[in-house]
């Protein structure tokens, strides 16, 4: 269901996901890929990126990708998303096997030998360049930089023979430095940061033309300004917002997003379930239809004449009661009216859900931020006959010492259905 044709747009313009067509090429963003790009083509070794959390590592890391896809013949890219290996040994099993060699060994200098000599095949035999990314390069354990360093050392007297980029946050800067021989091989360092103010509007404005847009659509100057001051310009948290804002502006019939409904959806004064019932009595229609078919088909003949059945819909949510998932509960269909049915979501959150987080923090571990998520979602699997709700809490204990805790209350409900 594509809530957004209404107001002439193809697809959601502000997805959270790493989609590099929706990626705007900001100035620091624009800097890290030519660097990347020209120690990749000049086989330099060694590149070490790193940034905050929500800066756009990802993104630039697959769109990076994306930009040697022509050259496929030329360049080979392998990705590790979680880099915490437990010795040398499994690293080096898990990149033999990422490269796809058939070969096996059960030592560490088997291991290495297998890869020098692969990486001696394609770089020098094939003339391709091989490149592995590392994300999340903060969870590298520190030991595993000497096993790369001695990868790195695999080189002909022109080249290095494997071309590695780590992507991490700033504390991954503190675990380098300790490691001076690897530090010494870094060709090309690069921080990524927030974006500025115009380059804010720029990615607004790109991401509305890509989706069928005019840029300039909806965003008042002002509501641009009050978009940055609250997100400071975290490319992650700018589309977030952004998707609230455009809902809320459907939702409301307007043709504006100004500095007063942005107020709104920072402050969780916003109600959205218009949107949604709107889209919802067109599939209605349809399965109302469907219903009576069936129930004309199965009156008797001489019963085909009377009038036909009442629609009931007790709890007023545009669900007909027969139909209705959970019967005559008021607005349970999407209680907390995020435009995904409750049944539908990992954790029936309800009106627990904030509709916009500040903290960049990952409170269930699940590798996504939460301010990236609709929920806190879980680490297991919900049965859609349960609700419930979760509650987070922190606490300064000093300067560089939080301590968080976590509250979930979940119950088992039954219905006639049930």
């Amino acid at each position: 269901m594509n809530l957004f044709d209404s107001i002439g747009l193809k697809a959601d313009p502000f997805s959270t996901s790493p989609n590099v067509e929706l990626f705007y090429p900001a100035v620091e963003h624009r800097q890290c890929l030519e660097g990347l790009e020209l120690a990749i083509r000049m086989r330099r070794g060694l590149s070490v990126i790193r940034g905050g959390i929500g800066v756009g590592k990802t993104t630039i890391s697959r769109k990076l990708i994306q930009n040697f896809k022509a050259e496929s013949d030329d360049f080979d890219f392998y990705l590790i998303l979680d880099p915490k290996f437990e010795s040398e040994i499994i690293l080096l099993k898990h990149i033999i096997e990422l490269f796809g060699v058939n070969d096996t060994a059960e030592s560490v200098q088997e291991c290495r030998n297998i890869i020098e000599n692969y990486l001696l095949k394609v770089g020098v035999e094939q003339g391709k360049t091989l490149v592995l990314i590392i994300d999340e390069g903060q969870n590298l354990p520190g030991e595993m930089l000497d096993v790369f360093r001695t990868l790195l050392n695999f080189e002909t007297d022109d080249i290095k023979l494997l071309q590695l980029i780590i992507f991490g946050q700033p504390e991954m800067g503190t675990m380098i430095h300790k490691y001076t021989n690897f530090e010494d091989r870094i060709s090309f360092d690069f921080e990524i940061g927030p974006i500025a103010l115009e380059d804010m509007k720029g990615m607004i404005d790109h991401r509305i033309e890509v989706t069928g847009g005019n840029a300039g659509d909806w965003f008042s100057d002002k509501a641009i300004l009050k978009i940055h001051k609250n997100t400071q310009g975290y490319p992650s948290k700018v589309p977030q917002l952004c998707h609230q804002l455009l809902l809320t502006m459907m939702s409301e019939e307007k043709t504006e997003i100004n500095e007063e409904m942005v107020q709104r959806v920072i402050s969780g004064k916003i109600d959205t379930g218009g949107l949604l019932k709107q889209k919802k009595k067109n599939y209605n229609q349809i399965a109302v239809n469907k219903l009576l078919d069936v129930l004309r088909k199965d009156r008797p003949e001489k019963e085909q004449d009377k009038s036909e059945p009442l629609v009931v819909d007790d709890d007023d949510d545009d669900w007909p009661d027969d139909i209705d998932f959970d019967g005559v509960l008021p607005q349970a269909d999407d209680r907390d009216q995020n435009g995904i049915l409750d049944y539908q979501e990992d954790f029936l959150v309800f009106e627990a859900d904030p509709p916009i987080f500040d903290d960049l923090i990952d409170m269930n571990n699940n590798g996504i931020i939460d301010s990236l998520e609709d929920d806190y979602e879980p680490e297991y699997e919900y049965g859609i006959n349960r609700k419930g709700w979760h509650l987070t809490a922190s606490y300064d204990v000093l300067d560089n010492l939080t301590f968080q805790a976590g509250w979930l209350n979940e119950r088992e409900v039954s219905s006639a259905r049930q």
